[in-house]
């Protein structure tokens, strides 16, 4: 069994960035979730945060990892309207059940993390071991590393490694 997945969406970037930044600080595996339905744009913005209020899913491309094969599985997502996005919900209902332990990861424009994180535990049926919440400020100006670092801590004493 290996240790830990990481599995991310991103629309804009930022939380791909994070998600790569701490699969090196976890020797971790990423699994990037794509979304079939173009996101792109002013558009795909607005619809985006319709979709996730409404908490709809979508249709996802094929995963490459399976999250029963990992002692820890962390999920990192956007905040869309304050849930997760639409593509991680779909990654939550049609495998989270598989997952054995679970950690948070939400990149922000400014609030809703709390309430992303609420809405994921309660569709893993799973308290996370370890959050942590960028905003896109913190990320435009590199001022987010000492956050990344003190998560990767937690996890690691948490797993016991």
């Amino acid at each position: 069994m290996k240790n830990i997945l990481i599995v991310y969406y991103s629309r804009s970037g930022f939380t791909k960035q994070l998600a790569q930044e701490l699969a090196v600080h976890l020797h971790a595996d990423l699994e990037e979730i794509i979304d079939k339905k173009d996101r792109s744009g002013a558009i795909g913005y607005l619809f985006s945060g319709r979709d996730a209020w409404q908490e709809k899913t979508t249709e996802i491309q094929k995963i490459t990892r399976q999250a029963d094969n990992y002692q820890l599985v962390v999920i990192a997502t956007p905040v869309w309207a304050f849930k997760c996005s639409t593509p991680i919900l779909t990654f939550i209902k049609k495998f989270g059940q598989t997952c054995k332990r679970v950690a948070f990861v939400a990149t922000q424009g400014s609030s809703g993390a709390d309430s992303a994180f609420q809405q994921m535990s309660g569709q893993l049926k799973q308290t996370p071991i370890a959050t942590l919440i960028v905003n896109s400020k913190e990320i435009s100006q590199n001022k987010y590393q000492d956050k990344t670092k003190i998560f990767a801590n937690k996890i690691r004493n948490s797993l016991n490694f």
